[in-house]
């Protein structure tokens, strides 16, 4: 792989990550703005799809 080829590569990967950041600060900023019993209900809700650990 050429060098040229392989920062386009990592540049892409970066974006990816930093788009992937924007959504999870969104997320958190809307979870935020729910009230205690909306939380609640879905920290339930992912509690019951994730698997055990």
């Amino acid at each position: 792989m050429s060098v040229m080829k392989e920062v386009q590569t990592n540049q892409a990967q970066k974006l990816k990550q930093l788009e992937l950041n924007q959504r999870e600060r969104m997320i958190v900023l809307m979870f935020r703005r729910l009230d205690e019993q909306s939380q609640s209900d879905i920290i339930r809700f992912l509690d019951a799809l994730l698997p055990p650990q």
